[in-house]
């Protein structure tokens, strides 16, 4: 992904968008979400910026984890649902 990119037109080319909604998200909780992602990644690029190494890679994995929740979501049209580590599945 091109870093001026935005999540839009990078999850347009990927087939994620609804088409009969003339390239617009396919719902707002979709949107929110990869909105959240955006300003994750923004915020971890300024911290990056500053120097705060540490800070950047918890607001970009942050991004990481929204921009995939959201595209869970317009996929399946569920939210993914997380588990704590020490949780055993059942």
């Amino acid at each position: 992904m091109d870093f001026n990119d935005s999540w839009e037109s990078f999850f347009a080319r990927k087939g994620v968008l609804n088409k009969r909604d003339e390239g617009k998200l396919v719902d707002s909780a979709v949107e929110e979400i990869f909105r959240d992602a955006e300003k994750l990644y923004e915020d971890a690029l300024n911290e990056l910026e500053g120097g705060r190494v540490m800070d950047a890679a918890e607001k970009a994995w942050g991004a990481t984890v929204r921009a995939t929740d959201a595209l869970i979501l317009a996929r399946i049209g569920e939210k993914p649902v997380r588990r704590l580590n020490d949780e055993k599945a059942t």
